[in-house]
């Protein structure tokens, strides 16, 4: 709970712990040469973190005048599911939705990806993206991230011919959790000074 005159509200985990763990994920670089692996026998069909390619790129958004429109986004390459593997395994009458995330791919070529840019996404310092080392299969040039700020709920129906382009291994899904849960679960600014 936030100390009475602090201003800032603390998310309900400890942050530094967090930032630590994701740190020591990726302080060697090892984990970018095991980020994938190949689905195993017994799990389901789809994961939470995989990588796919649905029918659309479109994104679904709610306009500045609250209409419903079906939006190209620039630079949507994939998609990642963002809804926990559970819920793939659960009935679609008794859990219809999931939630998939665009990955972005930016051109290195741009001066954004850098190699000091390209460094901050490997150290996952943005906290609203999560770096996807290119995949098997994958375009080898530019920096790939799934955007977290753009969440869509899709009915598991119009996955259900999906396979995955790539899976993460666990130590690679142990990293997406923690950035998953710094993003959601970060203190709350709502007093911050403006």
């Amino acid at each position: 709970m936030a100390q009475e005159g602090s201003v800032r509200w603390p998310p309900p985990t400890d942050a530094k712990e967090l930032n630590t763990s994701i740190s020591k994920a990726v302080e060697d670089g090892s984990i970018f040469g095991s980020f994938y692996e190949s689905p195993k026998h017994g799990q389901p069909t789809l994961c939470q973190g995989d990588i796919i390619l649905p029918k659309s790129l479109e994104i679904a958004l709610i306009d500045e005048e609250g209409e419903i429109i079906a939006a190209e986004v620039p630079n949507i390459y994939r998609w990642m599911l963002l809804g926990n593997t559970c819920d793939f395994t659960r009935e679609i009458s008794k859990n219809p939705w999931t939630q998939i995330v665009p990955i972005i791919k930016q051109e290195e070529t741009n001066k954004e990806n850098s190699q000091k840019a390209l460094d901050e996404f490997r150290g996952y310092k943005p906290f609203k993206s999560f770096y996807l080392p290119p995949w098997p299969g994958s375009e080898p040039s530019g920096i790939y991230k799934a955007d977290l700020t753009m969440p869509v709920t899709i009915h598991k129906n119009a996955l259900r011919e999906q396979l995955p382009e790539a899976r993460m291994t666990q130590k690679a899904w142990y990293l997406f959790s923690c950035v998953l849960l710094r993003y959601f679960v970060r203190g709350d600014g709502r007093n911050d000074p403006t």
